[in-house]
């Protein structure tokens, strides 16, 4: 059973099948857009990834195995290592 308030103001129960042709009215049209542009653009960009991009400047965890025969494969485990138990982002 749905239970909703109508245009009307009453209180309305069904137990049929309803369909909202605009849910939310035009007042949340592009609500849900603006709220992901604005985490993407605002706080993932000026907030975590900031820090993220700051913290993996001078890590040590990369700069440790270097002129001791580092390869590609051993620095992509450290950066994994780094990424997932170390405290970066897992």
């Amino acid at each position: 059973v749905l239970a909703f308030e109508g245009d009307d103001g009453d209180m309305v129960f069904t137990s049929s099948e309803v369909t909202i042709d605009d849910p939310g009215g035009p007042g949340v049209k592009g609500a849900f857009a603006a709220v992901a542009r604005e985490f993407f653009t605002g706080y993932l960009n000026k907030g975590m990834m900031k820090e993220l991009i700051k913290e993996m400047e001078t890590p040590k965890e990369f700069s440790q195995g270097w002129n001791r025969g580092m390869s590609k494969g051993t620095g992509m485990r450290s950066a994994q290592r780094y990424l997932t138990i170390d405290g970066g982002v897992g």
